[in-house]
């Protein structure tokens, strides 16, 4: 429901702040249930550095969320009040340097096919029950295509985003 605050009355007002204020001030758990302002939570409960909280209130579905703002200022890479957008500050560098990582993974992984593909068994693991005993096998064709799609798209969607 959408209030138009202006039509309101002052008292009709106060009393509608008032009722944010105070659902606010009682996030709980179950909070992340109402879809309401979701992007902001999300937001808030996971970058939020001058909150010393390390688990927030879900912003999205029941439970907690590590606040890795608070995360960031106890291991001393920043100040609580250092910025309230994150990674504001973060030079393009580190960036250019983040996104190296999955390109690199994905070479990696498009070398070792190439290099040992045809050594490879015929069928390779492609899952593990509980106690780490492979219960799935699939051809080492799908699994080279699969390992070498997801690495070339990480790479790809870190170098987009980048």
């Amino acid at each position: 429901m959408i209030i138009d605050l202006d039509r309101l009355s002052p008292r009709a007002r106060d009393a509608v702040q008032r009722y944010r204020e105070s659902w606010q001030a009682r996030r709980g758990p179950l909070d992340g249930l109402d879809p309401r302002g979701a992007t902001r939570r999300v937001a808030d409960s996971m970058w939020s550095p001058q909150d010393p909280r390390l688990f927030q209130p879900r912003a999205v579905g029941l439970g907690w969320d590590l606040n890795l703002g608070a995360v960031a200022v106890r291991v001393g890479l920043i100040e609580p009040d250092a910025e309230d957008v994150p990674f504001e500050a973060a030079p393009d560098s580190a960036f250019e340097a983040a996104a190296a990582l999955p390109i690199a993974c994905a070479v990696a992984t498009v070398a070792h096919y190439a290099v040992r593909g045809r050594t490879l068994p015929p069928r390779l693991p492609a899952h593990w029950s509980a106690g780490g005993t492979p219960d799935r096998l699939v051809s080492k064709r799908r699994a080279g295509a699969t390992d070498i799609a997801v690495t070339v798209a990480s790479a790809g969607l870190a170098s987009w985003a980048g």
